[in-house]
């Protein structure tokens, strides 16, 4: 399983995919969320920055001190994309888990 240390700059980059083709995000709204494993709840809303919608290319960002705030746990992340007439498509969920930095 992927681990991420909490408080520590979190940063994603990835293309978004419809099948194996990238997603021209033009028209569409990007969000993405990071739950709990336990109980599912909400644990931050990622920044979404699009890097070049015309290939899909998105980032997902957290500051350190938001990441400071995390669980000690798994977690669950999940990309969801919103076109103009209101059709949502969601990527697969990731999943990984938060640990602790050794050196404070």
């Amino acid at each position: 399983m992927r681990t991420f240390k909490r408080g520590q700059t979190f940063s994603w980059a990835g293309t978004v995919k419809n099948g194996a083709d990238p997603l021209p995000l033009g028209d569409w709204q990007v969000a993405a969320d990071l739950r709990s494993a336990i109980g599912f709840s909400l644990v931050q809303h990622l920044s979404v920055t699009v890097l070049d919608a015309a290939t899909g290319k998105i980032r997902l960002s957290a500051l350190p001190a938001e990441t400071v705030k995390w669980p000690v746990s798994e977690v669950y992340l999940d990309i969801k994309m919103t076109d103009a007439g209101g059709n949502v498509v969601s990527s697969p969920t990731q999943c990984f888990a938060v640990i602790e930095r050794v050196t404070q």
